[in-house]
């Protein structure tokens, strides 16, 4: 009966974490339609660009809802209940983990990375490519949305394969997910491992904040954004 009842998990771990890699890369097929539309319709670049922003983030959001009503309705379980309180040392810690990665970012960019986005979406899109600009931030927001999701069940599974509590599988999942990609396509080792060590920040403070779903969201966001 043990036996059975872990493999059903395990099914359901790989189901779910699977839709929400999918969901996650949603936005490859989003670009390619505003792409083939842009050349069918002679569409400008600020349109085919917000076009596929706004298209993905729609997609992240109601593949995040049905993705997570599903698992609630599944296994009574509401990824954005508060069921432990946070510590000041762990917001703390988080803090830290925002102050440090903008400091990578600005870096590995050359300069604040908002700024330098938004400088580039006027220098592409024109005038208006402050439209884009918030746009894409939104869309990160809600990317981050779906990496959450990865990372609370990559942390229920991994925990569930060692009990070990402690390290962050989310976030180890989250690495290999957008590390390896980087590594394959962009064919840069030292991106790979960038993108990887990101991951794993990123998934740092679902352990710190002691699961707190929405706290962890904020702070992935802000890191990601900055």
């Amino acid at each position: 009966m043990q036996t059975q009842e872990s493999k059903i998990k395990w099914f359901w771990y790989v189901f779910i974490i699977g839709s929400a890699f999918i969901i996650l890369f949603s936005d490859v097929l989003s670009a390619f339609f505003w792409g083939m539309l842009a050349e069918q319709f002679q569409l400008s670049k600020l349109a085919t660009s917000c076009g596929a922003h706004i298209t993905t983030i729609m997609i992240w959001i109601v593949g995040s809802y049905l993705l997570l009503n599903f698992i609630h309705k599944k296994f009574n379980f509401n990824l954005f209940k508060v069921q432990t309180g946070t510590t000041k040392r762990g917001i703390l810690l988080c803090i830290i983990l925002v102050v440090l990665v903008t400091v990578f970012m600005f870096v590995l960019w050359g300069g604040f990375k908002p700024w330098l986005e938004y400088q580039s979406a006027i220098t592409r899109l024109g005038a208006y490519g402050w439209v884009d600009f918030i746009l894409q931030n939104i869309y990160y927001i809600f990317e981050m949305l779906v990496c959450l999701i990865l990372v609370a069940f990559g942390q229920k599974a991994g925990e569930a394969a060692t009990s070990l509590n402690k390290i962050p599988w989310g976030g180890l999942l989250l690495g290999i997910i957008w590390g390896l990609p980087h590594a394959l396509t962009k064919g840069d080792l030292t991106v790979g491992l960038s993108s990887f060590a990101i991951g794993i920040i990123l998934g740092l403070p679902y352990i710190l904040l002691n699961r707190n779903a929405g706290q962890t969201w904020a702070f992935m966001a802000f890191m990601f954004i900055l």
